[in-house]
């Protein structure tokens, strides 16, 4: 073997925990189906009716209530998740994922809920507009305006206008960071933070984790990255632009960032790139590698104990840059 090849990483074994969920799960609509071939609306259906399930029990609100908010050219239903405790509430404005393509508030609910729960915070999710419908930067500037919007009647709504996270998974993340590099840009330097577990912040597929992790059996191939970075821009020259790819932006001034990186992901590499380039920034980065899970994983917190861990450590976190 020459030495170029022994210096690469072998893939890494998955979690027991986690292999038996994957085994189990009834989440295996891009595994049946081609996103490629089947009409959306239909692999947009059966996705939900795949992951619904994972946003059943967990914490229990004293409120929920959905809200239109006004935003980019359209009104945004927004879930407000209110936890029992003490207000005016700091807030997380909680981003799904999906590749920008499907996913809803609703398969997330589970997520938004323990963080609201654990970290004493109002969790507010946007129904951002999806792709390819709504090509970029659409639903980027729907979640500024939503953060916008928060900000704007914290008290009509309980919340503490000065105690504003975001926060997404995925898609989400990649829209969480852009939002906040959107603000700082606008000289709004109000965000506490951004919570960023495993998100889209680069469009170079030849890093080593795609080669490892892009092979289709595992949640996201490099084929459905394509697939999905082809449904979000207009033009190929985009998935370089630092909105669309985080990871190209000047990302001095940004708010504290935590980074989670799933060891089996082919986004794991740009997650941990992203980390590095924060820090060195002079930006407040906490990163962790979560080992031997995928990608989604946080969706797996009933049954797999390290998205329980990543959840716990997360609200940690948000109690932190709260306080």
């Amino acid at each position: 073997m020459n030495s170029d090849m022994s210096d690469r990483r072998a893939r890494a074994p998955m979690d027991p925990e986690m292999r038996a969920f994957l085994d189990a799960t009834t989440d295996n609509a891009t595994q049946v189906l081609d996103p490629l071939e089947t009409p959306l609306p239909e692999m947009r259906r059966a996705i939900e009716a795949g992951r619904i399930g994972y946003a059943a029990g967990g914490a229990v609100m004293r409120e929920a209530v959905d809200r239109p908010l006004e935003g980019s050219g359209r009104f945004i239903l927004t879930r407000f998740n209110m936890p029992e405790a003490d207000g005016p509430l700091p807030a997380l404005v909680l981003l799904h994922g999906g590749g920008w393509t499907w996913n809803t508030i609703y398969t997330g609910d589970r997520t938004a809920r323990e963080y609201a729960a654990r970290a004493g915070a109002a969790v507010i999710a946007p129904d951002y507009s999806l792709s390819p419908e709504y090509k970029f930067p659409q639903a980027l500037n729907e979640c500024v305006a939503v953060l916008r919007a928060v900000r704007a009647r914290a008290a009509e709504w309980g919340i503490d206008p000065d105690r504003i996270a975001v926060g997404g998974d995925s898609a989400g993340g990649n829209l969480a960071l852009a939002a906040a590099l959107v603000l700082r840009d606008e000289g709004e330097n109000w965000l506490r933070g951004a919570l960023l577990n495993y998100g889209v912040f680069d469009s170079d597929f030849t890093r080593e984790s795609y080669r490892l992790y892009g092979g289709g059996d595992l949640y996201l191939s490099t084929r459905l990255m394509r697939f999905f970075w082809g449904n979000y821009v207009r033009t190929p020259d985009q998935m370089t632009h630092p909105l669309a790819a985080p990871l190209c932006a000047d990302l001095t001034g940004l708010p504290p960032l935590r980074i989670v990186a799933a060891e089996l992901d082919v986004l794991a590499d740009e997650n941990h790139a992203l980390a590095e380039r924060a820090r060195n920034a002079g930006v407040d980065t906490e990163y962790a590698l979560y080992e031997g899970v995928t990608h989604g994983f946080l969706r797996a917190a009933a049954s797999v104990a390290k998205a329980e861990r990543c959840l716990a450590d997360g609200a940690l976190w948000l109690t932190r840059i709260f306080a």
